[in-house]
């Protein structure tokens, strides 16, 4: 009983983790490139335990669309500051994917990455043999005080 219910969780975690992020940017068409300029790229300095295990990243670049000023943040749709970081460094000019409806939306790489895609498919696959699983136990169960029944019986 425990492993089924420990499948949906961790499921259902990775969809979120992976999929709420994405679910953001879905209404966004980011159709329009442009050419932007990398102001920030850095991994801050550890001020803890943590910072040293998962260390932080800051990216941003700034792009102009229609004569007006923006500065965006985001590398891909789910993150991906460490490999932008990792990638560009501060001046370098990179191509800026915007949404024309909403200019304030920018993304370099478009679309999921393969990361993203593997844990997405990984949570679903995940939360499918959870359910089964959880759903099938009762059958097993009297299947098993069946035999049993009839065992004694004889």
């Amino acid at each position: 009983m425990m492993l089924p219910a420990a499948a949906i969780l961790v499921g259902l975690f990775l969809l979120a983790w992976c999929g709420l992020p994405l679910a953001h940017h879905a209404s966004a068409d980011y159709a329009v490139p442009v050419r932007a300029l990398v102001v920030e790229s850095t991994t801050l300095p550890a001020g803890s335990v943590v910072d040293r295990i998962w260390p932080r990243h800051v990216f941003a670049y700034r792009y102009l669309y229609q004569g007006e000023l923006y500065l965006g943040q985001s590398y891909r749709q789910r993150g991906g500051a460490r490999e932008a970081v990792r990638r560009y460094p501060v001046g370098a000019t990179v191509t800026a994917w915007v949404d024309s409806e909403q200019p304030e939306k920018a993304v370099i790489e478009t679309g999921i990455s393969r990361a993203d895609l593997i844990l997405l498919v990984l949570g679903l696959a995940l939360l499918l043999v959870g359910l089964l699983t959880f759903f099938r136990l009762p059958d097993h169960d009297s299947a098993a005080v069946e035999v049993r029944g009839k065992a004694g019986n004889r």
